[in-house]
């Protein structure tokens, strides 16, 4: 039976990681860790949520993906805990905003790991639902203009067969549950 490895990926503040957090505090699933250089938000815990680094070493990681926000504030998912977390035996998930780091994770799992079954998980979600969760968790106007200009468009990721299109948030992990097929 192979891993499946929930991709979610929405704009900023739809919600991808109070989902995400849900479904590890339940024991229903384990978080990919990605590489990132940006400072650490209240609450998050390094090795766990992410590994906090600076930008030149997550450019030099042997990696699935490297998203780059601005010059200096990256992300990155390496190889080795990729196949580290996919002999855990547990549903796994991996976050990002954008569609193309999302897409090129699922085609790299997809061509790469035979134990592991890559669904996307479309977060889209009203921007004034989002806008409005961004400024409780205290980001500054500058970013949030800064992450808001990097969205795309989610047509592309959401004709993926096997998509999930969360529309949501009060359904959001109900719907990843049942429509992910995740056993509880």
């Amino acid at each position: 039976m192979k891993t499946k490895l929930l991709i979610f990926q929405g704009g900023s503040g739809a919600t991808k990681t109070t989902n995400e957090e849900n479904l590890i505090k339940n024991g229903l699933a384990l978080r990919v860790p990605s590489y990132t250089s940006r400072n650490m938000r209240k609450g998050e815990v390094d090795k766990v949520d992410y590994y906090f680094t600076d930008a030149k070493t997550i450019q030099e990681l042997n990696k699935v993906l490297l998203i780059t926000i601005t010059e200096d504030w990256l992300y990155g998912v390496s190889v080795e805990h990729m196949k580290e977390y996919a002999q855990k035996g547990k549903t796994l998930v991996y976050s990002c905003i954008n569609v193309q780091p999302a897409m090129d994770m699922y085609n790299y799992v997809r061509e790469n790991f035979d134990n592991i079954e890559p669904i996307i998980v479309c977060f889209d979600i009203d921007i004034e639902t989002r806008v409005s969760l961004i400024k409780k968790r205290g980001e500054s106007e500058d970013k949030i203009k800064l992450r808001l200009a990097r969205e795309d468009s989610q047509d592309e990721l959401k004709k993926v067969n096997g998509a999930i299109v969360v529309t949501d948030i009060n359904t959001a992990y109900d719907d990843i549950i049942r429509l992910g097929g995740i056993d509880v």
